[in-house]
């Protein structure tokens, strides 16, 4: 997801404020064409799984996948950036970044996106998602996603890229990576200080994305990163993919039309 939720608040908050005319939906349309040029259109072993509501298990395969995690990183890291611009003229600055809080705040947001997937994945789909993340390498996926923003993350990175130096990747291990960079939802975004590590790294050989690529999935295997790639590739999750992003794009949409709402409100 990189930089896509940033500048779809920005340009939520701009089309809600001013008037900008691009529109959400041709972000979405460039982000889905950009993924479709990285991928070439599995599953694991049917294991039980916990029952769940139809409801309940909208929420946990949006959890599992890291579609939430990853809408609430980028608000955390993004959101205080655009709220502490540029305020529309006639308002208090406190009233206006008090509104923006309020209208992208997540549990305000995740219920339309989890219409949008309810409305397009069906309860199968949901359940083997549900199911391969619940595997042991699904969970090792996740442990390495959350782990690469953790406190240490800039000292483990800055050990990562001098052992790079030493112990260049495989390209089998390069391709991998960027094909993750392409189909995974719970790709964390890197940390502030990831680009002064990253230049300084000038005896790496990889840098910028690729680094950061390397580092998050360092601790699995080339075998593993197969796995999780071919699970990633297969039909029934990249349906489940496009619904998240549509519903993103959905989410953004409604998010504009009660900020507009609430900015016109305020003025009256």
């Amino acid at each position: 997801m990189s930089y896509r939720c940033l500048w779809l608040i920005v340009l939520t908050l701009a089309e809600a404020s001013s008037g900008f005319t691009q529109t959400l939906a041709d972000l979405a349309r460039a982000e889905r064409a950009r993924r479709d040029v990285l991928t070439k259109s599995g599953s694991p072993p049917d294991t039980p799984a916990t029952l769940l509501g139809h409801e309940a298990l909208i929420k946990e395969a949006l959890r599992v996948s890291g579609a939430r995690r990853q809408l609430e990183r980028h608000l955390e890291t993004s959101l205080p950036l655009v709220v502490n611009g540029s305020v529309p003229d006639g308002m208090p600055a406190q009233e206006y970044r008090r509104i923006v809080n309020e209208v992208f705040r997540v549990e305000h947001l995740m219920p339309m996106m989890e219409k949008s997937v309810s409305d397009t994945i069906n309860d199968r789909i949901l359940i083997d998602i549900v199911r391969w993340y619940r595997l042991p390498l699904g969970k090792k996926i996740a442990t390495a996603e959350v782990d690469a923003n953790g406190p240490d993350a800039p000292a483990r990175l800055q050990h990562f890229a001098s052992m790079l130096q030493s112990s260049a990747p495989s390209a089998n291990r390069q391709q991998l990576v960027e094909g993750l960079s392409a189909t995974a939802l719970g790709i964390p975004r890197p940390f502030p200080d990831f680009e002064k590590i990253s230049a300084a790294a000038t005896e790496s050989p990889a840098h910028g994305n690729p680094l950061w690529l390397l580092f998050v999935y360092h601790s699995l295997s080339e075998a593993e990163l197969s796995a999780y790639l071919t699970f990633l590739k297969s039909p029934a999750v990249g349906s489940f993919n496009n619904s998240v992003w549509n519903g993103l794009d959905v989410t953004f949409g409604d998010a504009a039309q009660r900020l507009r709402r609430k900015l016109a409100e305020t003025k009256r």
